[in-house]
């Protein structure tokens, strides 16, 4: 279990007070992944919302023709998996890969729902960290470079501002090398 000290340094919880993380706290589990081990796997049901502790995670796609896409690669203090708990997905929608030896906090989906339910004010503090992200239409990689969240899901084009709108599908794009 992680204490108020642990996730006191955590964005996703960054607007909570002592008494607000301890509550959480009670919900988080510590997991640990090996380097190169699999978090998650696109199509796998999903599990909760990670945020790394320590390491390195990569977040990818396989493209239609079976290429890996790398979507992001997000270190220490970055959370994943947001999207299929808010959105209420049963499936993950992209691979994460431990890229370092790696600690992970994770709440539950069903944590979090009930922390939604039993703490609304404190829960609509959390979604003020990833609200922006989807309201604008980009996610923030590791390096504070934005990209278009269509990245993620394809299905969120009428959601997109006028300019990523009437961008073209690049689902097909792959990471192949360049010769």
């Amino acid at each position: 279990m992680a204490g108020i000290t642990d996730l006191k340094p955590q964005r996703l919880f960054s607007d909570l007070d002592d008494a607000e993380l301890a509550l959480v706290a009670q919900k988080i589990q510590v997991e640990r992944y090996p380097k190169g081990s699999a978090i998650f796997r696109e199509g796998e049901a999903t599990r909760g919302i990670c945020l790394i502790r320590k390491g390195k995670v990569e977040i990818s796609k396989t493209t239609p023709d079976g290429w890996k896409q790398t979507l992001a690669i997000l270190t220490e203090l970055h959370f994943f998996g947001e999207l299929s708990v808010i959105e209420d997905r049963k499936t993950h929608s992209t691979n994460t890969t431990a890229l370092d030896t790696t600690e992970l906090y994770r709440i539950t989906t069903e944590d979090f729902k009930e922390l939604e339910r039993s703490h609304p004010v404190m829960m609509y503090k959390v979604s003020t960290v990833y609200a922006p992200a989807l309201d604008s239409g980009l996610l923030w990689n590791s390096v504070g470079v934005p990209w278009p969240n269509w990245a993620w899901q394809s299905s969120r084009w009428s959601k997109l501002p006028a300019p990523f709108a009437r961008m073209p599908n690049f689902s097909s794009w792959t990471s192949r090398p360049l010769l």
